[in-house]
Protein backbone atom coordinates (compact mmCIF):
# COMPACT_ATOMS: atom_id res chain seq x y z
CA UNK A 1 0.00 0.00 0.00
CA UNK A 2 1.25 3.45 -0.87
CA UNK A 3 2.31 5.83 1.87
CA UNK A 4 0.14 8.92 1.70
CA UNK A 5 1.17 12.30 3.10
CA UNK A 6 -0.12 13.07 6.58
CA UNK A 7 -0.79 16.76 6.76
CA UNK A 8 -2.87 18.97 9.02
CA UNK A 9 -5.92 20.44 7.29
CA UNK A 10 -6.80 23.96 8.44
CA UNK A 11 -10.49 24.51 9.04
CA UNK A 12 -12.20 27.42 7.33
CA UNK A 13 -15.10 29.47 8.63
CA UNK A 14 -17.57 27.22 6.78
CA UNK A 15 -16.00 24.13 8.39
CA UNK A 16 -16.46 25.66 11.85
CA UNK A 17 -20.04 26.58 10.93
CA UNK A 18 -20.80 22.96 9.94
CA UNK A 19 -19.23 21.69 13.18
CA UNK A 20 -21.21 24.13 15.33
CA UNK A 21 -24.54 23.37 13.65
CA UNK A 22 -23.80 19.62 13.93
CA UNK A 23 -23.02 19.97 17.64
CA UNK A 24 -26.22 21.96 18.21
CA UNK A 25 -28.16 19.26 16.34
CA UNK A 26 -26.56 16.59 18.53
CA UNK A 27 -27.49 18.49 21.71
CA UNK A 28 -31.10 18.83 20.47
CA UNK A 29 -31.17 15.14 19.57
CA UNK A 30 -30.36 14.31 23.20
CA UNK A 31 -32.19 17.06 25.10
CA UNK A 32 -35.59 16.90 23.37
CA UNK A 33 -36.31 13.34 24.57
CA UNK A 34 -35.05 14.26 28.05
CA UNK A 35 -37.44 17.21 28.22
CA UNK A 36 -40.53 15.41 26.86
CA UNK A 37 -39.99 11.85 28.09
CA UNK A 38 -42.50 11.97 30.97
CA UNK A 39 -45.23 13.42 28.72
CA UNK A 40 -44.99 10.69 26.06
CA UNK A 41 -47.52 7.96 25.45
CA UNK A 42 -46.56 4.45 26.46
CA UNK A 43 -46.41 3.37 22.79
CA UNK A 44 -44.22 5.37 20.40
CA UNK A 45 -43.55 5.09 16.67
CA UNK A 46 -40.72 2.67 16.01
CA UNK A 47 -40.61 3.02 12.24
CA UNK A 48 -41.96 5.22 9.46
CA UNK A 49 -42.64 3.81 5.97
CA UNK A 50 -41.48 5.43 2.71
CA UNK A 51 -44.54 7.71 2.73
CA UNK A 52 -43.62 8.98 6.20
CA UNK A 53 -46.44 7.18 7.97
CA UNK A 54 -45.98 5.21 11.19
CA UNK A 55 -45.99 1.48 10.44
CA UNK A 56 -44.89 0.02 13.79
CA UNK A 57 -44.88 0.96 17.46
CA UNK A 58 -42.86 0.13 20.56
CA UNK A 59 -42.65 1.29 24.18
CA UNK A 60 -41.52 4.86 24.76
CA UNK A 61 -37.94 3.79 25.54
CA UNK A 62 -37.48 3.59 21.74
CA UNK A 63 -37.07 7.37 21.80
CA UNK A 64 -33.44 6.84 22.95
CA UNK A 65 -32.49 4.74 19.92
CA UNK A 66 -31.89 7.64 17.50
CA UNK A 67 -29.85 9.69 20.02
CA UNK A 68 -27.70 6.62 20.76
CA UNK A 69 -27.08 5.84 17.09
CA UNK A 70 -26.62 9.55 16.36
CA UNK A 71 -24.00 9.90 19.10
CA UNK A 72 -22.16 6.83 17.84
CA UNK A 73 -22.10 8.19 14.27
CA UNK A 74 -21.20 11.72 15.39
CA UNK A 75 -18.22 10.55 17.42
CA UNK A 76 -17.19 7.98 14.79
CA UNK A 77 -17.29 10.46 11.91
CA UNK A 78 -15.46 13.05 14.02
CA UNK A 79 -12.67 10.55 14.70
CA UNK A 80 -12.60 9.41 11.07
CA UNK A 81 -12.18 13.01 9.94
CA UNK A 82 -8.82 13.15 11.75
CA UNK A 83 -7.41 10.63 9.25
CA UNK A 84 -8.02 12.03 5.74
CA UNK A 85 -5.05 10.06 4.40
CA UNK A 86 -7.10 6.88 4.95
CA UNK A 87 -10.03 8.00 2.73
CA UNK A 88 -10.61 6.76 -0.80
CA UNK A 89 -9.96 9.41 -3.46
CA UNK A 90 -10.76 9.45 -7.18
CA UNK A 91 -7.11 10.24 -8.03
CA UNK A 92 -3.70 9.27 -6.70
CA UNK A 93 -2.70 11.24 -3.61
CA UNK A 94 0.73 12.89 -3.80
CA UNK A 95 2.56 15.47 -1.70
CA UNK A 96 1.54 18.10 -4.26
CA UNK A 97 -2.21 17.39 -4.33
CA UNK A 98 -2.78 16.05 -0.78
CA UNK A 99 -4.16 19.27 0.67
CA UNK A 100 -6.40 19.82 -2.37
CA UNK A 101 -7.87 16.34 -1.92
CA UNK A 102 -7.92 16.14 1.87
CA UNK A 103 -9.75 19.48 2.28
CA UNK A 104 -12.88 18.50 0.32
CA UNK A 105 -12.58 14.95 1.70
CA UNK A 106 -12.78 16.15 5.29
CA UNK A 107 -15.47 18.68 4.39
CA UNK A 108 -17.53 15.86 2.86
CA UNK A 109 -17.33 13.87 6.10
CA UNK A 110 -18.18 17.02 8.07
CA UNK A 111 -21.23 17.67 5.86
CA UNK A 112 -22.26 14.02 6.00
CA UNK A 113 -22.09 14.17 9.79
CA UNK A 114 -24.19 17.35 9.78
CA UNK A 115 -26.82 15.86 7.44
CA UNK A 116 -27.06 12.64 9.47
CA UNK A 117 -27.40 14.48 12.79
CA UNK A 118 -30.01 16.87 11.40
CA UNK A 119 -31.85 13.90 9.88
CA UNK A 120 -31.85 12.07 13.20
CA UNK A 121 -32.88 15.22 15.10
CA UNK A 122 -35.77 15.76 12.70
CA UNK A 123 -36.89 12.13 12.90
CA UNK A 124 -36.66 12.20 16.69
CA UNK A 125 -38.63 15.46 16.78
CA UNK A 126 -41.37 13.97 14.57
CA UNK A 127 -41.40 10.81 16.70
CA UNK A 128 -41.80 12.98 19.81
CA UNK A 129 -44.60 14.95 18.16
CA UNK A 130 -46.38 11.71 17.38
CA UNK A 131 -45.86 10.50 20.95
CA UNK A 132 -47.35 13.77 22.19
CA UNK A 133 -50.35 13.47 19.79
CA UNK A 134 -49.27 16.56 17.82
CA UNK A 135 -48.53 14.74 14.54
CA UNK A 136 -49.23 11.43 12.83
CA UNK A 137 -46.46 11.21 10.21
CA UNK A 138 -43.07 12.51 9.11
CA UNK A 139 -44.30 13.74 5.74
CA UNK A 140 -44.48 12.07 2.37
CA UNK A 141 -41.64 14.07 0.81
CA UNK A 142 -39.17 13.59 3.64
CA UNK A 143 -37.35 10.56 2.21
CA UNK A 144 -37.14 12.02 -1.30
CA UNK A 145 -35.74 15.32 -0.03
CA UNK A 146 -33.17 13.54 2.13
CA UNK A 147 -32.01 11.34 -0.75
CA UNK A 148 -31.75 14.30 -3.12
CA UNK A 149 -29.70 16.35 -0.64
CA UNK A 150 -27.42 13.40 0.10
CA UNK A 151 -26.91 12.65 -3.61
CA UNK A 152 -26.15 16.29 -4.43
CA UNK A 153 -23.57 16.37 -1.64
CA UNK A 154 -21.80 13.24 -2.85
CA UNK A 155 -21.82 14.19 -6.55
CA UNK A 156 -20.60 17.72 -5.80
CA UNK A 157 -17.73 16.58 -3.61
CA UNK A 158 -16.60 13.87 -6.03
CA UNK A 159 -16.69 16.44 -8.84
CA UNK A 160 -14.60 18.89 -6.78
CA UNK A 161 -12.00 16.23 -6.01
CA UNK A 162 -11.66 15.09 -9.61
CA UNK A 163 -11.23 18.69 -10.78
CA UNK A 164 -8.32 19.22 -8.40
Amino acid sequence: MEKRPRILINLTLIDYFFEIIGAIGMVCLILLPVYYFNDLQSQMPKHFNTLGQVDSYRNRGIIWLLPAIGMFLYVGLSILNKFPFAFNYPTKVTNENAEKLYTPGTRTIRLLKLIVILLFAFLNFKTLETGLNRATEVGKYFLAIFLIVFTILMVTMIYKMTKK
